[in-house]
């Protein structure tokens, strides 16, 4: 053992001289660097564990909570009148978190005047209706306007309700569905889209009154029409299935 004069040099001198203290300071490193090691290797594969989870496509399911509202308008139409009636969107009340999926419009024709007492020589008048494209910013309405399921126009003349349908938000058709995608987020993020639905609803009627014969009991020249805009929204939520 050297002497001891208080310096880095001395101390390490006097520990390194002892073969007893070598021994105790080189299996203390090694135990160290060995607990060390491990520690590290096994935080390692738990953290790619972690991260492998979390990036591989799990399966999800998507369920839709629906919510109708109903927009009315009805007005009289004369012989051979055409009228295009707008309906904003921005006056269905949504809910927070919800979004318009697609659209139903029904018109409806006016049981009363297609035949009765006062009027015994009157049928069942010709109605068509459209709903018109506009794609526009301003006046437009953001839809899935090529749609395959859409109905964008009918026509009827034996006192039938006309049908008429606009898929609004991508693939949407109301049906719960399955999606993968690594996490929760990633599979909701196509259903958390905004704008779509946002815009003016702009339908189009005409009416063409029929009548037998002119006479003195053929009063009818007009119909009472109402169109019924039913705008179906959803809010998604997603299960993690495996």
């Amino acid at each position: 053992m050297t002497e001891f004069d208080g310096s880095i040099g001395s101390i390490l001198a006097n520990l390194f001289s002892d073969s007893g203290g070598n021994r105790f300071f080189i299996t203390s490193v090694v135990v160290t660097m060995f607990i060390f090691s491990y520690t590290t290797a096994d935080l390692f594969m738990n953290n790619r564990e972690i991260v492998e989870y979390t990036l591989k496509e799990k399966e999800w399911k998507i369920y839709f909570d629906m919510q109708t509202e109903t927009l009315e308008h009805t007005e009289i139409w004369k012989d051979e009148e055409t009228k295009v009636i707008q309906f904003y969107m921005d006056d269905v009340e949504i809910l927070e978190g919800y979004r318009i999926g697609m659209i139903n419009v029904s018109i409806l024709p006016d049981a009363d005047s297609n035949g009765g007492i006062l009027d015994p020589l009157s049928q069942c008048d010709s109605i068509g209706a459209n709903i018109i494209k506009r794609t526009g910013e301003e006046d437009g309405l953001f839809a899935q306007w090529e749609d395959q399921r859409n109905v964008l126009s009918g026509q009827d003349s034996s006192c039938q309700i006309i049908d008429l349908f606009l898929s609004v938000y991508p693939n949407f058709d109301g049906e719960n569905v399955t999606y993968e995608a690594a996490n929760e987020f990633q599979a909701l993020q196509q259903w958390r889209e905004d704008n779509w639905g946002h815009g003016v609803l702009e339908i189009e009627v005409d009416l063409d009154v029929n009548t037998v014969e002119p006479g003195p009991f053929a009063t009818d020249d007009e119909e009472e029409i109402t169109i019924v805009v039913e705008v179906h929204t959803f809010f998604a939520t997603a299960n993690l299935i495996n």
